[in-house]
């Protein structure tokens, strides 16, 4: 598994900036795991169903069968894109008659992909927490479903993680850039002549390990999480086990972090600075992102 920026380091040298603009304001996607495709944009792979289990037996008794049942299935890639267009007469009054479409595209495209990669990030946050109240990995603080949630997120090769296609990359960039009219001026559908291209990055999501991800959700102000709440969490992700393991939560949430840690802060006198700072839970690395909304979908939970 790779991230995004090794991904773009390997395949994507020649417009390195693609991916710092992909995952600036989007810490979650910059920690996400991806695994190449194993046929172009799809992606086959075993759904492990049942696992036999080996066993002690006496001497010379017959051994128990470990055989694994498995299903073929297939994920087809998504497309993260875009289609920018522009009038020739406003290109040309800004940028001049020189190619002006190239000129558009390189001061206008960055500010397009963060924009679009927020809110792919946000869409990817919301998957993991439905994904965990569809298997019960989700517990509430007991707030209105208006809270914030803390997830732990375990990301493992072939059933828990990004999906790329490793021949995608033909233009050298994380976006292939495909010029609309063949790169010249057209009349688009209210009849203005424009240059115009669309922008398309294949990336998807797999998720199917139900011990990949545990979630809390509902917590505000009075409905805090509690230490035993977050090992939890961390215990439905199995955390510690293979793969990537990460907590994903809001800013605003960190605060009922620390003050868990604040419980058992000391101090002494030579200590110049007072510092409320946590960046993991038992050696598991926190990512906070500000593209992670309210959980209304969740007000249902109850508190066991």
């Amino acid at each position: 598994m790779a991230t995004l920026k090794e991904i773009s380091a390997q395949y994507a040298s020649a417009q390195p900036q693609q991916v710092e603009d992909i995952t600036v304001n989007c810490p979650v996607l910059d920690i996400a795991q991806f695994y190449p495709t194993n046929k172009g944009l799809h992606h086959a792979y075993e759904k492990i169903e049942e696992i036999g289990e080996a066993g002690f037996v006496a001497m010379d008794a017959p051994l128990p069968s470990a055989d694994i049942s498995k299903k073929l299935e297939t994920e087809d890639l998504g497309i993260l894109g875009f289609n920018v267009e522009a009038p020739v007469d406003k290109l040309t009054d800004l940028y001049g008659r020189n190619d002006p479409f190239a000129s558009y595209l390189a001061e206008k495209s960055p500010l397009i992909i963060r924009k679009s990669a927020m809110s792919v990030e946000k869409q990817l946050i919301a998957l993991f927490l439905a994904y965990a109240n569809q298997i019960g990995n989700i517990e509430s603080a007991g707030g209105s479903g208006q809270g914030h949630a803390i997830m732990a997120v375990r990301f493992t090769e072939d059933n828990f993680c990004g999906l790329y296609d490793p021949n995608g990359f033909g233009q050298g960039a994380m976006f292939d850039v495909l010029p609309l009219s063949g790169g010249g001026a057209y009349k688009n559908s209210s009849g203005v002549t424009c240059y115009g291209a669309d922008f398309k990055s294949y990336l998807d999501f797999l998720l199917d390990n139900t011990k990949c991800v545990g979630a809390i959700c509902n917590i505000d102000a009075t409905h805090k999480p509690t230490a035993d709440m977050i090992d939890d969490m961390l215990a439905k992700a199995h955390a510690g086990e293979d793969g990537v393991t990460r907590i994903i939560t809001h800013p605003m949430t960190m605060k009922y972090i620390r003050a868990i840690k604040g419980n058992a802060l000391s101090m002494n006198v030579k200590d110049m600075d007072f510092s409320r700072a946590i960046g993991s839970w038992d050696q598991v690395p926190i990512t906070t992102s500000y593209n992670q909304g309210t959980e209304g979908l969740f007000s249902n939970i109850v508190v066991a």
